[in-house]
């Protein structure tokens, strides 16, 4: 069997896997209870994280197209366009070394301005000509990590209600275990503790922390590490980065 390499496993996998935690959580705890009730709930959950794991990256790339919306594009092509950069020297930098490393010439600034979408069109061919030629681990650690940084938590915003949804049930299926299962209820709750003080830990999570914003710090850095990924194309395939 094909072991998943690791942005598989970072960027999709592990999304999945922070989902199904209350559901195996309960699956553990209901085995080592020997409670039938604890059992079947638990199986019952993890089907419907498997099931979840389908929709996991389709419901990551679909998001994507809104969350750049949200913010007015991609963060790569933000940082390659003219308007609304703070910074039209570094724009001007990047351009020309675009045009001696992939030999596009990109639109100045008047001619972003006159036509903006045929700008962001000539922009996004860059941009993908940028991330097919860093696809280089080991040339491009930086670009790699970040990457898998951003899809990580891509996966798990398009993952929330999901997630949100298997914790709170979560968390209500261990009370009401502690309330029906044989046992003195000291040994009931300590018991079902950790599943219960795990789901809603996770519930929290999902709901203050896994949001647009916490998937924007990973996506502007990304763009960052691309675009600086143009000086370390411009040297030979051999040679070692400046800094490195």
């Amino acid at each position: 069997m094909r072991l998943p390499d690791a942005y598989t496993w970072r960027a999709r996998t592990l999304p999945v896997v922070i989902v199904c935690l209350p559901a195996l959580i309960l699956l553990v705890g209901g085995v080592a209870w020997r409670s039938s009730l604890g059992l079947a709930t638990g199986l019952t959950i993890s089907v419907a994280s498997a099931l979840a794991s389908q929709l996991g990256r389709d419901r990551g790339r679909s998001l994507q197209a809104a969350l750049w919306r949200s913010w007015g594009g991609s963060p790569t092509l933000q940082l390659i366009r003219h308007q609304g950069s703070q910074h039209q020297d570094r724009v001007v930098r990047l351009h020309t070394a675009v045009r001696e490393v992939l030999g596009d010439t990109l639109p100045t600034a008047t001619q972003e301005q006159a036509d903006p979408d045929a700008a962001d069109a000539a922009y996004e061919d860059v941009i993908a000509k940028l991330r097919g030629r860093t696809r280089d681990r080991g040339r491009f650690p930086l670009v790699f990590e970040e990457n898998a940084n951003y899809g990580f938590r891509r996966n798990l915003l398009g993952l929330r209600p999901w997630g949100l949804g298997l914790a709170v049930a979560a968390l209500a299926i261990t009370v009401l275990l502690v309330a029906v299962t044989k046992g003195t209820l000291d040994h009931r709750v300590a018991h079902w503790v950790v599943p219960a003080v795990l789901a809603f830990g996770l519930a929290l999570f999902w709901l203050f922390i896994v949001k647009p914003d916490w998937v924007r710090v990973p996506a502007d850095a990304y763009a960052r590490r691309l675009c600086e990924a143009i000086e370390t194309l411009r040297e030979p395939s051999g040679a070692p980065a400046a800094g490195s």
